[in-house]
């Protein structure tokens, strides 16, 4: 069973997914600096005592979207992907093409291995003491 009909309704709710995004975005950006304490609700960070791949991010964004690139790159580097990716989809909603699927697909990969990449460091940061 197919679940979408036809590419308009796939380009549309693409469309609707990058305007939830950039929402959340601007919604980030305006929360009061109040908001970011030390406390952590990452069940990850409680149970093994480091950090998962995302902790940090919501922070970062809130940083990065204010500017302050430097301090946004010490929570999560990972943010820097976050600009690349929305762009790309916006892109590929208007421009489908083999060699932007292939561009966007890669800058997946990409996100997911600098994931993966910043777990390792944390663990061995954790581990090594």
């Amino acid at each position: 069973m197919k679940i979408w009909r036809n590419k308009g309704s796939r380009k549309n709710a693409h469309i609707v997914g990058i305007f939830i995004l950039l929402g959340l975005f601007i919604l980030i950006i305006v929360l009061p600096e109040e908001l970011f304490n030390n406390k952590t609700i990452c069940l990850h960070k409680k149970l093994t005592g480091f950090g998962c791949p995302l902790c940090g991010m919501v922070h970062a964004v809130y940083l990065f979207g204010r500017f302050q690139f430097r301090q946004a790159l010490i929570f999560n580097y990972n943010v820097l992907f976050l600009p690349v990716i929305l762009i790309t989809e916006i892109i590929y909603i208007f421009r489908n093409t083999k060699l932007i699927a292939r561009f966007r697909k890669t800058v997946f990969i990409l996100f997911i291995a600098g994931l993966l990449f910043l777990y390792l460091v944390r663990i061995y940061k954790f581990i090594s003491g």
